[in-house]
């Protein structure tokens, strides 16, 4: 499973483009028609080599450039700027540079590349240099894509001169690539690179340096890393090149490498319960955020199924089970997702690395209530104490302080409640309005009390059954009125 990322670029040499800016400036005939616009830069900082801020004003006075052309710009205003627009016909690195014109050397010229940033809804400036060619002359690369619009702007490094230079625009010729083989037994990754117009400077992983790996000044390597060293997810692989080193430049491998936890996890770690024809799962981590759970479960000695990868915090409910059958839950951890453009799974259970086995039962079928009856009903009374609080306003200011407390009389119904069912429910018990009672049986009787006078009057009594302390298992449950006698 091996792919490759390419970077395109068009071969001019450095002689031709001079030739190209020398026969324009003798010429007087720029790469598009007309004179370059110039616009008064109001924005510019003294003492430093940025430009103010892109304005539309610039966006509209801007002349064309193309790939592999030069333009002859003159500056016959204080603090003028030239603007030019570029549209790329595929994406690349650009090389933007200045030289003296022959008829007026000596000039001092900076540049910067300008695009607008959907994401921030701005202009911004993408990068900008002064002297990097020599002769206080600007040279920078940048990277370009297709048919989006950048512009590049130039004016003197002071404000104050005058004069002309040519610029130039220029395709890099480079292409490079890495690819990544993964053993999934082993855990380590195999690293192959190969970069023609450049070379290799550095192999990283996660944003930094990989230490162990020396490709520095190669054209082509193979290395091995043994990906156990890191922690669980997916780790993204790329090699830094020497005379591209810009972020834009840096080799991708395709949508990273993923590493999984050679250990069993411990079954405390997530929380599980049981319904009527569910199990529900939650995973609660243990600090391998980018690690998730795969579960499995299966009923007596059937196939296992799983369901996941959960991630730490989420919920996976299993449905469709049979109603009060007992069913085996172990999990493992696991990375999911794509790997040199393919779907990817690497788990724990490839080493061997499952948790222990827990068996749980889902719930029952709703208690087949015969009889609910509700005897024994007596009025208990009894007093308590009740707060009266005080307010006064003293100016603009509310005091509430507590007054005094009155004694209220009030009711209670203390009661029993006799469910019959018609066959046992095959639970550990029931629970009758919230009131637990143990047992696998017909008949369940407990004494409960509600408030207020309640002899003669009807209450809804709610009866369902569970499966464990741990688990719950609760059935779905029969509500009836029962008059309270």
């Amino acid at each position: 499973m091996k792919k490759r990322i390419f970077l395109r670029a068009a071969a001019v040499t450095a002689g031709l483009v001079l030739a190209i800016a020398f026969a324009f400036a003798l010429a007087g005939a720029p790469a598009y028609a007309g004179s370059p616009p110039v616009t008064d830069d109001n924005g510019f900082q003294d003492d430093s080599v940025k430009f103010g801020e892109f304005d539309a004003a610039y966006e509209q006075s801007a002349g064309v450039i193309w790939s592999d052309s030069a333009v002859l710009c003159t500056i016959n205003d204080e603090s003028g700027v030239v603007t030019l627009r570029f549209v790329p016909e595929h994406d690349g690195a650009y090389i933007f540079k200045s030289a003296d014109n022959p008829d007026d050397e000596h000039s001092d010229p900076l540049g910067r590349v300008v695009a607008y940033d959907e994401s921030e809804g701005r202009y911004r400036q993408v990068k900008e240099d002064d002297e990097s060619e020599g002769n206080n002359q600007f040279k920078f690369e940048f990277y370009a894509k297709a048919g989006e619009t950048y512009y590049l702007q130039t004016r003197m490094w002071y404000d104050d001169r005058t004069g002309s230079f040519i610029v130039s625009l220029e395709e890099d010729v480079f292409n490079a690539s890495i690819s990544v083989d993964l053993d999934k037994a082993t855990g380590v990754a195999t690293v192959t690179g190969l970069a023609e117009g450049d070379t290799f400077r550095c192999l990283c992983i996660d944003g930094y340096v990989c230490q162990d790996v020396d490709i520095d000044g190669l054209t082509s390597f193979s290395a091995e890393i043994d990906m156990d060293d890191y922690s669980a997810g997916m780790h993204d692989i790329y090699a830094e090149l020497t005379n591209h080193p810009d972020q834009d430049f840096y080799v991708h491998n395709a949508q990273g490498v993923p590493t999984s936890i050679k250990k069993a996890p411990s079954n405390k770690i997530g929380y599980y319960e049981t319904g009527n024809k569910y199990i529900r799962y939650t995973y609660k981590g243990n600090g391998y955020d980018d690690c998730g759970i795969m579960l499995e479960y299966r009923k007596g000695s059937g196939a296992w199924k799983k369901v996941g990868p959960i991630k730490p915090g989420n919920t996976k409910k299993i449905s469709k089970l049979s109603v009060g059958k007992t069913y085996s839950i172990r999990t493992y951890f696991c990375v999911k997702g794509k790997f040199n453009g393919q779907p990817y799974e690497i788990t724990g259970k490839d080493f061997g690395k499952v948790s222990k086995v827990i068996k749980v039962k889902t719930a029952a079928a709703k208690p087949a209530v015969k009889s609910i009856k509700i005897t024994g009903a007596k009025h208990v009374s009894y007093t308590y104490q009740q707060p009266v609080w005080y307010r006064t306003w003293i100016g603009t200011t509310l005091y509430i302080y507590l007054d005094h407390y009155e004694t209220i009389k009030a009711w209670k119904t203390t009661y029993r409640v006799t469910v019959n069912l018609k066959r046992k429910p095959g639970a550990a018990g029931i629970y009758i309005d919230g009131k637990k009672l143990k047992g696998n049986k017909k008949t369940y009787s407990a004494k409960m009390e509600t408030s207020g006078k309640m002899k003669g009057k009807k209450l809804k009594v709610k009866v369902y059954s569970y499966q464990s302390n741990q688990y719950h298992g609760y059935s779905q449950k029969v509500s009836k009125k029962v008059t309270v006698r």
